[in-house]
């Protein structure tokens, strides 16, 4: 079990190791720990709101997910309603690419993209006060009964849980007072 423990321990220190990355096109340095503290963390939100409402329902749609991805991905109100800014990062795969960090944020919304080569990927969502629209019809203030029926499911508790078969993508919808105030969406990505 020691042994166990050490190389965990090695493992997570040395994958948490500053670089520093220099993009070539702007010529501008970017530490990997600079662009952690930076990220924008709802973990402590989504505990707190977990435990308030310990009973969560699932649902599995792996296709679902992938759609509702890409739309939140090309939805124009990206542009138009959150404020942008761009990190580089070193691609972990190969050294010599360097990828991007988009940041969409809003006062109390955001959305984060990784962009690798030509190919952007969801990382993580929180939103709060976006028109962003699921499946054309789910968004903030959506009533509980409106989402159910959309998705065909009964939404018994406040949370509702919809990933994909390996868990590793998923979106989670907050109500309060039978309202949508919450949409989350987290994925993980190597």
């Amino acid at each position: 079990v020691q042994i166990i423990s050490i190389a965990f321990i090695l493992t997570s220190c040395f994958q948490n190791k500053s670089e520093i990355v220099k993009d070539n096109t702007t010529d501008v340095q970017i530490s990997s720990e600079n662009i952690a503290s930076q990220e924008f963390s709802s973990t402590d939100q989504v505990s707190t709101e977990e435990k308030q409402h310990s009973e969560t329902d699932t649902l599995f749609n792996s296709e679902l997910i992938h759609d509702w991805s890409k739309e939140i991905m090309t939805s124009d109100l990206l542009e138009k309603q959150f404020n942008y800014r761009a990190d580089t990062v070193k691609n972990i795969h190969w050294p010599e690419q360097i990828d991007s960090l988009l940041y969409y944020t809003t006062e109390t919304s955001k959305v984060q993209i990784y962009r690798s080569f030509n190919k952007d990927i969801l990382l993580d969502t929180d939103l709060f006060d976006s028109d962003i629209t699921l499946s054309s019809k789910i968004k903030i203030g959506s009533p509980k009964m409106e989402v159910s029926q959309i998705l065909l499911e009964e939404i018994r508790s406040n949370i509702l849980m919809v990933h994909d078969e390996d868990s590793d993508i998923s979106f989670t919808f907050y109500f309060m007072n039978d309202s949508l105030y919450r949409i989350h969406y987290h994925s993980y990505i190597d």
